[in-house]
């Protein structure tokens, strides 16, 4: 796939909205686990020597109510852009509540997915 087919993979962004909101559920901060992901819009992207970045607007859901706008980027691994969206894992999730920032790293399958929080 390229970037623009990437970009309008619904499957890719409707998993990838799952599996981030998955990872903030049983983070180890418990901080982080009143956070959930409610969609993805990707806007841009732009080819890296590791993939893509894919960039864009997502919502974040806090708590049961209240919703705010942030930016985001997901990059994606050469080595992924050609598998099916069902295979993707999530290597690292980096939530900056301050930016108003969402990092996520998408990995090959046998990686193992980790969460980050920016220190206060």
């Amino acid at each position: 796939m390229d970037g623009a087919e990437i970009m309008r993979d619904k499957t890719l962004w409707t998993r990838l909205e799952y599996e981030a909101s998955a990872l903030l559920s049983c983070s180890t901060d418990r901080d982080l686990r009143r956070f959930w992901v409610d969609g993805f819009i990707p806007e841009a992207f732009a080819r890296t020597s590791r993939g893509l970045d894919v960039k864009g607007t997502t919502w974040i859901g806090e708590g049961p109510r209240t919703q705010h706008q942030y930016s985001f980027v997901a990059s994606v691994p050469r080595g992924e852009l050609n598998r099916q969206t069902e295979d993707f894992k999530i290597e690292s999730l980096l939530f900056d509540h301050k930016q108003q920032l969402l990092t996520i790293v998408i990995a090959n399958i046998t990686q193992a997915a980790s969460l980050e929080s920016p220190g206060p």
